[in-house]
């Protein structure tokens, strides 16, 4: 059984180091790109498919002088928990609130990612009226309803002790109408009850991360003042 396991592992390692090298290829030709930050790339191959690529890009780590804690292998690690559907009902969620993890690899340059895309739009997509991609929440979109369930959300993901520590609009995602959180590339996982988990020591000092629950308010203040706008 183990060597069969092995076997299989070593066929899904393969296919998908086949598949990172074609996916490279094919969006150096023709990509659309679903975000652009200071560390990393989201982009599909086409808007119809349902994988998506994150390359997060060292060089650009190095030059933002960005303190990033996971790579793409932790990354992927936090993805794997937070669908995994027996742990979610443990910590009192019944719905996915994740992408779904495929596949990690990382190297001296680079660090890839493959994950579900999420068909909608990111809170920021919504902010800055970016209807290119996906159509964008109407008027009569229940925005109370979809805070209370990111609240709900990130409320038993600290009580399970998960922090994403960098919960901005770009990172919080609409899917038929409910929230989806991606981008883990700074979550934290806390075992002890009296440690501050927006604080952690590194090799260079502190570093000091913004809480999830301001972020959010930020999020839903910038999200109001459009709606405010839009209906004057």
């Amino acid at each position: 059984m183990r060597a069969r396991i092995e076997k299989g592992q070593e066929e899904r390692i393969a296919f998908f180091n086949g598949l990172i090298e074609e996916a490279v290829a094919r969006l150096e030709r023709c990509k659309i790109m679903l975000g652009e930050g200071k560390t990393a790339d989201v982009c599909v191959v086409d808007q119809e498919s349902s994988i998506c690529l994150k390359t997060v890009i060292k060089s650009r780590i190095k030059e933002n002088r960005i303190s990033l804690r996971n790579g793409v292998n932790d990354e992927i690690e936090f993805l794997d928990k937070l669908s995994d559907r027996e742990f979610l009902k443990s910590i009192g969620i019944d719905r996915k609130i994740v992408p779904s993890p495929l596949f990690s690899k990382q190297d001296a340059k680079y660090g890839f990612l493959f994950m579900e895309n999420i068909k909608g739009p990111s809170l920021k997509d919504v902010i800055d009226r970016k209807d290119d991609l996906y159509k964008l929440p109407g008027s009569d979109f229940d925005w109370d309803a979809f805070f209370s369930g990111l609240d709900d959300i990130v409320a038993k993901l600290h009580k399970a002790g998960i922090y994403h520590r960098d919960l901005h609009a770009g990172n919080i995602m609409i899917e038929n109408g409910l929230p989806v959180i991606i981008d883990f590339g700074n979550a934290y996982e806390s075992y002890l009850s009296d440690e501050n988990p927006y604080e952690e020591e590194g090799p260079t000092g502190t570093t000091i991360y913004s809480s999830d629950e301001k972020n959010i308010e930020d999020a839903k203040k910038q999200i109001i003042e459009l709606y405010k706008t839009q209906t004057q």
